[in-house]
Formats: C-alpha cells, sequence, structure tokens
C-alpha cells in the first residue's frame, strides 16, 4: 500500500529502532517501526520522520501485528521554517500533540488528512504575518472535520461570563484571518483552555497535551 502520511510522534523503539506513529490518507492511523540509518547506508533514512513531517509512504499491507514495517518513503515537503524558526518549531510540537491526540482514533478520512497537511504547508510557508493565533484556528477549524463543530451559544457555555461575546468571532476564525484577532496573553490562554475543554467534553479520550504550557508562555 502507499498513502501520502503526516507524521504524528517518534520514539525509541529499541536501540536501533524507531516507533512511528502517523495519520495516513488512506489507512488512517498507522504505526511503523523504522530502523535507524548511520552514515551512508542505503535505505529509508529516520530523519525523514519528523514531527509533522509530510511524506509518501508505502508498506506490505498483509503484515501481521500492529507495527508495520515500511518498503519505501520520500518527503512530500522540504521544510522550510518549521524546525528552525523558534516559534514555528514550538507550534509544530504543539500540533503534532493535538493531532496525535485526535486522530489516534480516527478511521482514514480524505477531510481530516487534508486539513491536517494544508496546516503544516501553510505554517511551514507563512513570513508575511502574526502567527500567534495559528494553534486556536486549526483547534476551530478541526472541529468542523470532526464532527464536533460547536455554535456560538454552544461554545459559551465553556467561555468566563466576560468573554461569551467573543464566541461568534472564535467560530470564524481561520488561517486567512488568524492574524486579524488581537489578544492579550491572558485573553489567548484563556481561548486555548476554553476549546481544549470543548474537545475533553466531546472526546473521552482526548488526554492532557504537555506542549499547552510551553505555548502559553511563548506567547506573552
Amino acid at each position: 500500500m502507499k498513502s501520502s502520511t503526516i507524521v504524528l510522534r517518534t520514539g525509541k523503539f529499541a536501540d536501533d529502532r524507531l516507533i512511528v506513529e502517523t495519520y495516513t490518507e488512506e489507512a488512517g492511523a498507522q504505526s511503523f517501526v523504522v530502523r535507524v540509518s548511520h552514515g551512508r547506508r542505503t535505505g529509508i533514512k529516520h530523519t525523514l520522520f519528523q514531527p509533522l513531517a509530510l511524506i509518501e509512504i508505502e508498506w506490505e499491507d498483509n503484515q501481521r501485528g500492529s507495527l508495520l514495517k515500511p518498503t519505501a518513503a520520500r518527503p512530500l515537503l522540504i521544510p522550510h521554517s518549521l524546525y528552525t524558526d523558534p516559534v514555528k518549531s514550538m507550534l509544530t510540537l504543539f500540533l503534532a500533540e493535538f493531532l496525535r491526540a485526535i486522530l489516534r482514533s480516527e478511521p482514514p478520512t480524505r477531510a481530516l488528512y487534508a486539513y491536517s497537511s494544508y496546516a503544516v504547508r501553510w505554517l511551514d510557508a507563512v513570513d508575511d504575518r502574526p502567527v500567534a493565533n495559528f494553534h486556536l484556528a486549526v483547534m476551530v477549524r478541526m472541529a468542523h472535520f470532526l464532527g464536533i463543530m460547536p455554535n456560538a451559544a454552544e461554545l459559551e457555555n465553556f467561555c468566563p461570563v466576560q468573554y461569551r461575546g467573543v464566541a461568534p468571532s472564535l467560530l470564524r476564525m481561520n488561517l486567512a484571518n488568524q492574524h486579524l484577532y488581537q489578544f492579550t496573553r491572558v485573553q489567548r490562554a484563556e481561548f486555548l483552555r476554553m476549546v481544549l475543554l470543548y474537545y475533553r467534553t466531546h472526546q473521552t479520550a482526548f488526554p492532557e497535551l504537555k506542549s499547552v504550557e510551553v505555548l502559553t508562555e511563548m506567547f506573552n
């Protein structure tokens, strides 16, 4: 099988192998075992599998067990700034953790993959506007693709009283207009808490995200 894929998490599996969690366009959530490559050694380069890497991956679909071994992989995006710009690097870690939380149990859905990969490409390419609201925009729009998009009244149930009037405008946020929303650090942190609480209410297995605290501190 061959599929476009977004890498969600990479971790050590053994001294010479990595376990790579992904969401694939064709087969949904899949985990792979990738051998660590050294020097000029031929084969699949493990350095392809960075968080949010977009790759085309091939594997035999008759393999047994939950961990697959890729037979080929090639990049679909050569990152420009995802891993070198400090702000984008932090957003990359957050987005990878968030996508893993919501996609690991989702069936293959082309719209989910398409929006996820679009968000990665957009973040890598943008260089002419602030991205402090990027994560909020992605989370709001992703709720639509998951079928849990709230209306303003529903979202207001998760707002402190002083922010309830903002809920309708939050629902209009997207990547094209996110830079137009002028929030204070306190407001942005509160809106992030609010949206995460909404997700936890609708997805019972939604975990605490480790990157939230660092992300909140970055946009102070």
